[in-house]
């Protein structure tokens, strides 16, 4: 019998593990989504579409593929926000070429994660268009204070001034400068 109860308090044991790694990964990607509507919301305006979004995220993900973008150099991370050596390495540069998409699915749970949490709302009369509510500037202007969300805070207000353009034209920089990592990687290990 003991054996019994030991396999069942294991099995537990490893799903509630498997809970807490799933909460804090929805987590995560909440708190990088939240930063960067936070930094596209005005005061009636927000960030409008899934396309756009998911977009814009990819590089707030994958930050050393901005490299890539044909951008003036005044254009490129500032100082405070450039991708660290860690996070050059560990852009898989395959795994950054296939996470490159519309993922609707992850937006609109991660959107409706801070809809429900009353973080953000959707802006009326609009096709998803969600800006921050009061709760979620403060949320955001507390996140933007810790030294692990900071530069993603940054990166954030950085696409919002350089690259604040629809999904199309965010999707004709992004295609082009992916194809260019991929043959940057394919050569280096070649």
């Amino acid at each position: 019998m003991t054996d019994r109860g030991a396999r069942a308090r294991l099995l537990a044991a490893r799903q509630q593990a498997a809970a807490r790694a799933i909460a804090a990964e929805a987590a995560f990607h909440q708190a990088r989504v939240l930063l960067l509507i936070a930094a596209f919301s005005g005061r009636s305006r927000g960030l409008r579409s899934l396309a756009r979004i998911s977009r814009l995220d990819y590089l707030l993900r994958f930050p050393p593929v901005l490299q890539y973008i044909n951008l003036t150099d005044a254009a490129q991370w500032p100082s405070s926000a450039k991708p660290l050596p860690a996070e050059r390495r560990a852009t898989d540069i395959n795994f950054a070429a296939t996470r490159y998409g519309l993922w609707t699915d992850r937006y609109t749970l991660i959107i409706g994660s801070l809809i429900g949490k009353q973080l953000v709302s959707v802006v009326p009369g609009r096709i998803l268009e969600v800006i921050t509510t009061p709760a979620g500037r403060e949320a955001a202007k507390q996140l933007s204070n810790t030294a692990q969300w900071n530069p993603t805070h940054l990166r954030a207000e950085f696409l919002h001034r350089q690259l604040n353009m629809s999904a199309p034209q965010l999707d004709a920089l992004l295609r082009p400068a992916i194809r260019r990592l991929e043959a940057d990687t394919a050569q280096a290990t070649a």
